[in-house]
């Protein structure tokens, strides 16, 4: 066979199959079909030989159709008309999306150009001539140059991807199949879990990945955009293996830098590797920032990201707005205790494992409230003005937007005699109740509002019924700290 450059030709044979107005059912697809890359020419496309002869309905799957009949052990062409063919992968990896599968035109044994259009605004092509055998066992007339991989860059997010098949000769071009897919960020992700200054030292501890490689990244500390230091996040963390299990355990970090004294901001990044670029982690002022003296007011609190629950500070000062609402929560059936009340996914298995302890210590608990929306607070905040007094009511049940409950990683719980813990002289010293304050942080929790402190640091009367779920390493640093959860979070992450 003659072997010689075809693609300008055959592609200008393409385009004037196509159409006035573009691709077939697809209002506004482009009419050009844009490459940065010109695959190499396949050998020239054989002319069909022999008579037509009818063959049964084109199979999806060649391999598995056995419909697909030839009228001699080498088969013959096709009715003249439309290429057919399947898409029979679309993927989507960090920055590109691809697709693969098989197409021919009844008109040429040859291989024919197939296109990828991503969102009616990007595409690419190439030649479907990637070796096929099971194309070839179902039509033997055309051998098996007919399959075909396609890959084109894109940013992430959802895009709509369809795949056509470019006519030759007789006919017109048609599309293969049209998904959409979602495009992961290639960016590194992670997160900072815990941050402090102690005795002229910074000190962070977390977790860093990046899509494009399972070994470790570099994680850096900048302390006043000048100063840095930088570590390999290699630590083993099982936790983050579950969650992603591809990468493997090692992508935890612990980091510190000795600095002056005085207020300093902290930011710390994931160093990116390959497609994507480096992410901040997050960033924080330490120092000897004083902790606000309590008065009711309404200022919209730093960290409102859903995924920043376990920074977010809530108080009588600082508040979050009244559409957040987080997507994943769960009936705290989920984690083995009474059904009714919901809690965000990821506190579900620390919430279990803390339930089971309890109750093999013998002292078991139950839930008597866990997420409220804003609506939900207001009714609850009225109800207790009601009961007790506007003033009262301040001191014991948060103003809407204010509330950590609609954080949803919070919950009340009570003994399981259904009485209402506030009913109690002093809750926590029943069963249940002490065993939460010793035990609580171990499972990621911590009581809001402990006895001696409250309301002078914390605003908010003792509640030692109130746990809200800041992960296992950040409790652990609030129980080591002495300090109460909004001193901890205070001074570890500003309001």
């Amino acid at each position: 066979m003659i072997r010689q450059s075809l693609w300008a030709l055959l592609v200008s044979a393409a385009l004037t199959a196509l159409p006035a107005g573009g691709l077939p059912t697809e209002p506004g697809l482009p009419t050009e079909t844009a490459s940065t890359d010109e695959p190499a020419s396949p050998d020239e496309p054989a002319s069909p030989t022999g008579p037509a002869t009818e063959a049964s309905t084109p199979p999806g799957d060649p391999d598995a159709d056995a419909s697909v009949t030839v009228a001699d052990e080498e088969g013959s062409p096709l009715p003249a008309g439309n290429p057919i063919g399947r898409v029979e992968a679309v993927g989507a990896a960090p920055g590109v999306v691809t697709a693969s599968g098989w197409a021919l035109d009844p008109d040429t044994t040859g291989p024919i150009i197939v296109q990828l259009y991503v969102d009616w605004s990007q595409s690419t092509m190439a030649w479907a001539d990637v070796p096929r055998p099971d194309v070839a066992a179902a039509y033997p007339y055309y051998g098996p140059d007919h399959g075909f991989t396609l890959s084109l860059g894109v940013t992430p997010g959802t895009h709509s991807v369809c795949v056509y098949a470019v006519n030759q000769g007789a006919g017109t071009s048609v599309p293969l199949g049209c998904s959409t897919v979602t495009v992961p960020s290639a960016d590194p992700i992670g997160r900072v879990e815990a941050l402090a200054l102690d005795s002229g030292v910074v000190t962070a501890s977390g977790w860093a990945l990046d899509p494009d490689t399972t070994g470790p990244i570099i994680v850096q500390l900048y302390v006043d955009a000048s100063d840095y230091t930088m570590v390999w996040a290699d630590l083993p963390r099982p936790d983050v293996a579950a969650v992603y299990p591809s990468h493997g355990p090692d992508h935890g970090f612990a980091i510190s830098l000795a600095v002056p004294d005085g207020q300093h901001r902290v930011c710390l990044y994931a160093v990116n590797t390959g497609a994507g670029a480096s992410t901040v982690l997050g960033c924080a002022i330490v120092g000897t920032q004083p902790l606000p003296a309590c008065y009711y007011g309404d200022v919209p609190t730093r960290f409102q990201a859903y995924d920043d629950w376990y920074r977010t500070l809530l108080d009588t000062i600082y508040l979050l707005p009244s559409t957040y609402a987080p997507g994943d929560l769960v009936d705290t059936g989920a984690a083995g205790l009474n059904s009714g009340y919901s809690v965000r996914g990821l506190v579900v298995n620390d919430l279990r494992d803390m339930a089971q302890a309890a109750r093999a210590a013998g002292a078991p608990f139950v839930v008597t409230s866990a997420y409220r929306s804003y609506a939900t607070q207001v009714s609850t905040f009225n109800y207790w003005v009601s009961r007790i007094g506007y003033s009262a009511a301040l001191l014991t049940a948060a103003r809407p937007g204010h509330s950590e409950h609609q954080l949803g990683t919070t919950l009340d719980f009570t003994s399981p005699s259904g009485v209402e813990p506030w009913d109690y002289s002093d809750w926590g010293t029943s069963a249940a109740g002490a065993w939460l304050r010793e035990n609580a942080w171990r499972y990621g929790f911590v009581m809001s509002y402990p006895p001696i402190v409250s309301p002078s640091v914390t605003c908010y009367t003792y509640e030692p019924w109130h746990f809200r779920y800041v992960g296992r390493q950040a409790a652990a640093a609030v129980h080591s700290s002495g300090l109460t959860l909004r001193e901890y979070l205070w001074t570890t992450w500003g309001g």
